[in-house]
């Protein structure tokens, strides 16, 4: 049965990068689809093609460039069956990062 894992790159807003993305796959745990790309990548690297991305990013591929490269390596990296991208670029928005635990109602006494 395929697992979905969402991963979830640092945010920098003053930089405008950070991404969410899901991958739909069919490895048993999230660890081991992490371990499975990280070494996919660092033998793709090694290909013609992954060092024409490599030089594209000046020797820094990261997940930003990861993502760009998505519909690529989806259909290269084994047990992969998706890569979806689910933020928008917020470069065209104004982000604001919230405490999620941040109370927003005055404590209600009594209940």
């Amino acid at each position: 049965m395929p697992q979905t894992a969402l991963i979830i790159t640092e945010f920098d807003l003053h930089e405008g990068v950070g991404v969410i993305f899901k991958i739909r796959h069919s490895y048993p745990t999230t660890e081991e689809l992490m371990k499975v790309i990280r070494r996919f990548i660092k033998d793709w690297g090694e290909t013609e093609e992954g060092q024409q991305a490599s030089q594209a990013t000046q020797g820094e591929f990261d997940w930003g460039n990861f993502m760009e490269w998505r519909k690529t390596l989806r259909k290269r990296i084994p047990g992969v069956q998706s890569i979806t991208r689910l933020y928008p670029d917020y470069r065209d928005y104004s982000p604001v990062i919230v405490d999620h635990s941040e109370p927003l109602m005055d404590r209600v006494f009594g209940l």
